[in-house]
This record gives structure tokens, sequence and C-alpha cells, in this order.
């Protein structure tokens, strides 16, 4: 072998090098930024489920406020029932409901409150 066939391989193996480098560079760059990119998305997803517990949690708190004021208006409505059933001047009504086709059954009912006796 001459020393032109060397030295040209010499610079191809040089210049082979420098590509293995460079792509060597680049996947170290990919997979640090891949590592930067999954801590990144791992603290998105905690700072998300932070959030999303912090909305749920209001969104709880709501239903049970909620809750409580429907509760506070079944109580009220049945108060505002019992006033008006008891200043009502009843005037009882007899009817007959039917039950199924083969059965009726009599009620009491005032015409003006609609309670029954």
């Amino acid at each position: 072998m001459n020393t032109e066939y060397l030295l040209k391989m010499k610079h191809e193996n040089d210049y082979i090098n420098a590509y293995l480098d460079q792509i060597k560079g680049i996947y170290k760059h990919m997979k640090e930024d891949s590592v930067y990119f999954l801590i990144d998305s791992s603290l998105n997803v905690n700072e998300n489920h932070i959030q999303y517990n912090k909305t749920i949690k209001e969104i709880d708190d709501l239903l049970n406020q909620q809750n409580e004021h429907i509760q506070q208006f079944i109580l009220l409505n049945k108060k505002i029932n019992r006033a008006l059933i008891n200043m009502c001047n009843h005037e009882w009504c007899t009817d007959s409901i039917d039950i199924d086709p083969d059965r009726s059954k009599t009620i009491e009912y005032c015409k003006i409150c609609s309670c029954m006796k």
C-alpha cells in the first residue's frame, strides 16, 4: 500500500469519525432534551394534577353549598305548605281514584289547597 492511499483512508476515516461525533452529539442532546422534556412533562402533570384537585375541591364545595341551600329550601317549602294548610278555609271534597282496573280508593281532599284528610 502506498502512502497516498493510507493518507486518503486516514482522511476519510477522520471525516467518518467527525460525522459519528456529530451524530453522538445530536443523540446526546436529544437524550438530554427528552429527559428535560420528561421532567417538564412530569412537572406539568403534577401542576395539572394540583390544579385538577383544586378544581375538584371547589366543585365539591359548591355542591355542598348547593345541597345545603336545597335542604334549606325544602324546609322552607314545608313550613310554607304547613302555614298555607293552617290558614286555608278548607272545602273538603270526596273523590274516587283508580288504583288498578278492578279497584278504586275513596279520598278526601281540599279543593283550595289540595291537602288530604
